[in-house]
């Protein structure tokens, strides 16, 4: 076994090649033809510092390489794609969050298309979430956390990685978990001042809007055009828009609107409104309020905001909207935890429930601050929301199991 990384890099090419047993060629071209440039190098860069890592700790560098090199080939697959994959293989994994499955993805995979070995497998599989303990699995987690590229400190954990591996596994755990805390500068924005930028890419879904939200509407709606309220990035505007609906979008948020605006979307008509309470010179066919929007709001609010709706409304006009299911509250009585970048920054998501409230936090880290976006949505009970349906002069329809355990999809009819 080779004692240090300089001894491994002053061989010749044919020589590490014989040593490791792999082709690095072919293993680059398989990473570089399955993702974005940007994940390549990502995945280039985990993987250097996985073999560098391996050899300093007395570990095979080739398993580490090709753990590295490979770790995130299905990162960058479709949701509904994922889905599928993942209903084929172990549909228990569908209630962990979309945005970590590439973990199992990726395992499942090469678990089919290749002979590697089981513990560079497993490795792959805990990769996002840390909970493999071989010294694989913590040369993987270490590597994919603080490889160079990444934008906020890492030099210490990988000094330390250099030397001990379990040692720094340990700390890379708490560090991400508490990153923001050790920050100087702590910036408090408004709800989606920086989300905005990155929503599509952390939270967005469009496979499922056309799969699932698009597929009902469509069989409901009452004409063409549309009021879209809490419209946020626009993708179920533009969805109904490729589809021929004329569509009136809306968002509380100036930000949300200006990314709405580079999409270039054909609207009829983008405006700052406030779903509360508003008011326009126009009727419409149906009035969209889809991804939990409504759940920013209280009881008494959307009572008023039915109000409104009821008046923009054409006789028989529909109300299409979801809220979430109360399920919601025990699904994140353990707080929920993601992390991840999106192009020039890192990020942290945490999810909790309180009492009758999902409580998000956002956070955002640059070289010179950490950037918090906190958000509150309120469980609502299904009845109460049907109670205030009838008050403001609606039949309504509903599907519990529209999402199971996830969302509740209503529709309004004006009477």
């Amino acid at each position: 076994m080779l004692n240090t990384i300089e001894e491994y890099n002053n061989l010749d090419s044919k020589t590490k090649a014989d040593i490791l047993s792999f082709d690095y060629e072919k293993l680059n071209d398989i990473a570089k033809n399955c993702l974005s440039d940007f994940r390549y190098k990502h995945s280039l860069e985990v993987a250097k510092l996985c073999e560098e890592i391996a050899i300093e700790n007395n570990y095979n560098p080739a398993k580490a390489y090709i753990a590295g090199i490979l770790h995130d080939i299905t990162k960058e697959w479709d949701d509904s794609k994922t889905i599928n994959y993942l209903e084929k293989h172990d549909s228990t994994l569908l209630n962990k969050n979309i945005k970590i499955l590439h973990q199992y993805t990726c395992y499942y995979y090469l678990l089919e298309n290749s002979d590697l070995d089981i513990e560079i497998l497993d490795a792959i599989k805990s990769h996002s979430d840390g909970t493999c303990d071989t010294t694989l699995g913590k040369i993987l987690y270490v590597a994919d956390k603080y490889e160079k590229t990444r934008k906020y400190e890492t030099a210490t954990i990988r000094e330390v990685a250099l030397k001990n591996i379990d040692e720094a596994f340990e700390m890379a755990k708490k560090d991400v978990a508490n990153f923001f805390k050790n920050k100087k500068k702590i910036e408090k924005v408004e709800n989606y001042q920086l989300l905005a930028k990155y929503y599509d890419y952390i939270l967005g879904d469009y496979d499922s809007l056309k799969k699932y939200w698009y597929y009902d509407f469509q069989k409901n709606s009452k004409g063409k055009s549309v009021l879209e309220l809490g419209s946020g990035s626009g993708s179920f505007a533009e969805i109904l828009t490729d589809r021929g609906y004329k569509v009136f979008a809306s968002d509380i948020s100036f930000e949300m609107l200006q990314v709405i605006k580079e999409k270039n979307i054909d609207l009829i008509d983008l405006k700052m409104i406030d779903m509360r309470n508003f008011e326009l010179n126009q009727i419409f066919d149906n009035i969209v309020c889809i991804c939990d929007s409504i759940n920013y709001l209280t009881l008494d609010e959307i009572d008023s905001m039915f109000k409104s709706c009821f008046k923009h409304l054409k006789q028989n006009g529909l109300l299409f909207f979801d809220i979430h299911h109360e399920e919601r509250l025990v699904e994140f009585k353990d707080e929920y935890f993601e992390e991840g970048d999106v192009f020039d920054i890192q990020y942290q998501w945490y999810i909790s429930s309180n009492s009758n409230k999902l409580n998000e936090t956002f956070l955002f880290f640059d070289k010179e601050k950490t950037y918090v976006e906190k958000h509150t949505q309120y469980i609502h009970k299904l009845k109460d929301i049907l109670d205030l349906l009838e008050k403001n002069g609606f039949d309504y329809s509903y599907d519990i199991d529209f999402v199971p355990f996830e969302k509740i999809l209503i529709k309004g009819v004006k009477k």
